[in-house]
């Protein structure tokens, strides 16, 4: 008679066994699911067209060149490959794009505001971007030159006589050719400077003709309507500066015409140095 041997826990090791093979089928369906679920995701985001853009809005029309811009903005878009589907997908457009494709395409033009409307619908709105100064470099064409110190566009007559004209005469400035579109041509501490003396210069009721960047470059001077000219250190504190010239604008010069005036000196640190056109009082002393 043949016994079979008792294997302690054998039949509950099959049924573990089972249990686990059950378990790891229900993972894997699961799996699978979501999977294919995300995969219906991607394509109706992706590749079904249904959040494409196909309406562009580029406003106002009163802009000569809006509507030529909307027509490239319209390929631009269509072109582009986002992940991996053709064409501008509403929720992948970033305004940061469209700065960007202006910015390269139309630079005197900049965006004041973009909106998304509905699932299929851009509207960007465009103004005329609002230049910082008019550079004009030896013997070259003047430029337009925006906040952050890069020029756009070439400088008309007709851009009025509000806007900052900066003269540069340094060495150098004018064997080079200019391109329309360059960045720094001003640096962040030159419109820092130009910014500060201008409303400074406005609260004096001084106005400013032109900046004239010399061939010493830590120096600039300021031309006036009047025909008097500035000068200051920029190496040294302009505040400090500014106000030694409204010292002495309210004393010594005081009852002085500017128009008889060849220059005030404030570039000298604690000092002040003036001309009259006659020559008289070429004199400087200590503030």
């Amino acid at each position: 008679m043949n016994v079979r041997p008792y294997i302690p826990g054998q039949k509950n090791f099959k049924k573990r066994t089972v249990r686990s093979g059950a378990f790891l089928n229900k993972v894997f369906f699961v799996f699978f699911g979501l999977l294919m679920a995300l995969g219906v995701v991607v394509y109706v985001i992706w590749g079904s067209g249904w959040f494409r853009v196909t309406n562009i809005v580029v406003q106002p029309a009163s802009i000569s060149s809006s509507a030529i811009a909307q027509k490239q903005l319209e390929g631009w878009l269509k072109e582009r490959t986002w992940i991996f589907a053709r064409g501008a997908n509403i929720f992948f457009v970033r305004e940061h794009d469209i700065i960007s494709f202006f910015d390269q395409n139309f630079p005197e033009l900049e965006i004041s505001d973009f909106e998304r409307s509905g699932l299929h619908e851009l509207k960007i709105d465009i103004q005329h971007k609002i230049p910082f100064a008019r550079y004009c470099a030896r013997g070259k064409p003047c430029l337009l030159v925006d906040e952050s110190g890069e020029s756009y566009a070439l400088a008309s007559a007709s851009v009025g006589p509000a806007l900052l004209y900066i003269e540069d005469l340094s060495a150098g400035s004018g064997s080079f050719d200019t391109p329309i579109r360059r960045k720094n041509v001003l640096s962040e501490d030159q419109i820092r400077n130009y910014r500060e003396i201008r409303d400074r210069l406005r609260v004096l009721n001084l106005a400013i003709h032109a900046f004239e960047i010399p061939e010493a470059s830590f120096l600039l001077r300021v031309r006036l309507t009047s025909g008097c000219q500035l000068i200051f250190d920029t190496t040294s504190n302009l505040q400090t500066q500014l106000g030694i010239l409204a010292q002495i604008l309210a004393g010594t010069l005081k009852e002085v015409s500017l128009n008889t005036v060849e220059y005030i000196d404030v570039s000298v640190r604690g000092k002040v140095y003036y001309k009259l056109l006659d020559g008289r009082n070429d004199s400087g002393g200590e503030m």
